[in-house]
């Protein structure tokens, strides 16, 4: 790939910026020094949850070094729902985003109350990650309302998973308004920094484990003729 695809969209605040960077098959979310700064990547489709098959997402990025006042996210959201990584510029944590009061309300499991494998070096794996450097990271939905949500990363061929959403029998609605939901990486500086920050997004996916069966009502019909057809009207 020699330029950006047309498959994100893109939402640019203060002096924000996007770069494709061609040598590393990466687009660089760029933002200055200034407070304000402000880089959004959605993919333009949502991907299309089924009920009782895991949907299963991967983003691959390399996070800008930690630095206070710069807020780093990637994950499958959008402005109301979904499930996120953030650095914080502070520290990280996942997020789980919900709609269902009529406003999004974000909760938080921060890195030291991970409910897997913190990946500080503390945990069963051993592993202290530096999200600075080339990190995979995957998340797996269970939805049905009141489902799972695993989130981890993946290192040396290996699916760690460090903290997951548990919603059933705990919530008093669903954890979210809906799984069918964007890919999104975003960059924002909260104050001034040291030096210009650059997110670099690098390549995403998201499938149906157990394969996608459509269903409901059918929106297409084939016709006997390769060469198609032409209508009348409009």
């Amino acid at each position: 790939i020699m330029s950006k695809n047309d498959l994100f969209d893109e939402d640019l605040t203060g002096s924000g910026t996007v770069s494709y960077e061609s040598n590393n098959s990466t687009v660089s979310l760029n933002t200055t020094t200034a407070s304000g700064d402000k880089v959004i990547r959605q993919s333009k489709r949502v991907m299309t949850y089924q009920p009782g098959k895991s949907l299963l997402n991967l983003n691959t990025f390399v996070m800008n070094t930690q630095e206070e006042n710069l807020v780093q996210k990637v994950g499958m959201f959008d402005a109301n729902n979904g499930i996120f990584f953030e650095d914080t510029g502070t520290g990280y944590r996942f997020v789980r985003r919900t709609y269902v009061t009529g406003s999004p309300v974000d909760t938080y499991a921060n890195q030291g109350s991970w409910n897997g494998d913190n990946l500080d070096g503390t945990g069963a794996s051993g592993y202290d990650l530096s999200f600075d450097k080339a990190t995979i990271m995957f998340m797996d939905f269970e939805w049905l309302g009141m489902g799972a949500v695993r989130c981890g990363f993946v290192v040396d061929g290996k699916f760690i998973t460090a903290h997951s959403f548990y919603n059933a029998n705990d919530l008093s609605t669903v954890y979210m308004q809906t799984a069918n939901l964007p890919i999104r990486y975003e960059i924002e500086t909260t104050g001034t920094i040291g030096g210009a920050a650059v997110l670099q997004q690098v390549c995403s996916t998201t499938m149906i484990e157990g394969g996608y069966a459509p269903g409901g009502l059918r929106q297409s019909i084939g016709t006997a003729s390769l060469g198609g057809v032409n209508l009348t009207t409009a």
